[in-house]
């Protein structure tokens, strides 16, 4: 930050100086390896958003910023009407592909982003498998271990208001492990379908969420041992419950044993 003359507390400047500095600094750090640092101090701050947005230079990066993306990982800045956020880590690898996507982390409120940065949110929704999913050897083994895991997530609502709703939401998901599944999908209103890349997954409306899961995988402890699928697992779940901040506190509790489990339930 001190390279390209920005104090340690930068979200603790004012906002018109805070939006300045986000206009200049294309030309500061063109090579795109500061930008998504200084982005997530912002999102990161607790305080107002009116601290930030209403002041001139506000405007002006609505209309004329650019922010960091990743695309092929390439790092590089888009403007921001071009820019699109997903607060979801696991999104469809064809998407990623077509679609300039904001690099500044996932599990951020989008409506926060918007009102930050202007950076409109994905549009893109499962409709529905485009051909019967293959189910992965693993499926049934999975289920009966998914359903003793279910319990240590609810432990973590129970006291919450929401917590009848969120035993409702928790009951209904139905995790189904797949070797192949092909998805149809809407990107802005356009239609497609794509094959799911190992570890990814797909939420269908009265469906199943499928979890693609490579078949070379045959052992149900190293499945649950393998981080990016105990990523998903958590994804699945804070999407099922509509939060965003807990997901890697249960990323961790899926890849603990039942002790380790009971441990953090207490």
């Amino acid at each position: 930050f001190k390279r390209l003359g920005i104090k340690d507390y930068f979200q603790d400047m004012q906002g018109d100086v805070i939006y300045e500095t986000l206009l200049k600094l294309p030309s500061h750090d063109p090579e795109c390896k500061k930008a998504k640092s200084i982005f997530r101090k912002l999102v990161n701050e607790p305080q107002s958003l009116d601290d930030y947005t209403g002041c001139k230079h506000y405007e002006q990066f609505i209309q004329e910023g650019m922010v960091p993306v990743k695309s092929s990982n390439i790092k590089k800045y888009e403007n921001v009407s071009d820019t699109r956020y997903s607060c979801k880590k696991s999104i469809f690898k064809k998407v990623t592909e077509t679609v300039s996507l904001f690099d500044v982390g996932p599990g951020i409120d989008e409506q926060k982003i918007y009102r930050l940065f202007g950076v409109q949110p994905l549009k893109c929704d499962v409709i529905k498998p485009s051909k019967a999913p293959v189910q992965h050897s693993l499926n049934d083994l999975f289920q009966k271990e998914f359903l003793e895991y279910i319990p240590y997530v609810y432990a973590t609502r129970i006291e919450l208001k929401s917590s009848n709703e969120d035993f409702k939401k928790l009951k209904k998901l139905n995790i189904l492990l797949c070797s192949e599944a092909s998805i149809e999908y809407s990107l802005e209103k356009e239609k497609s379908t794509t094959a799911l890349d190992e570890y990814e997954y797909a939420c269908c409306d009265g469906m199943p969420t499928y979890i693609c899961i490579p078949e070379s995988v045959q052992s149900l402890k190293v499945l649950c041992k393998t981080f990016d699928f105990a990523d998903s697992v958590a994804e699945i779940i804070c999407t099922t419950l509509g939060i965003n901040e807990e997901k890697a506190f249960f990323r961790d509790l899926f890849l603990n044993d039942k002790v380790t489990r009971a441990k953090k339930k207490e």
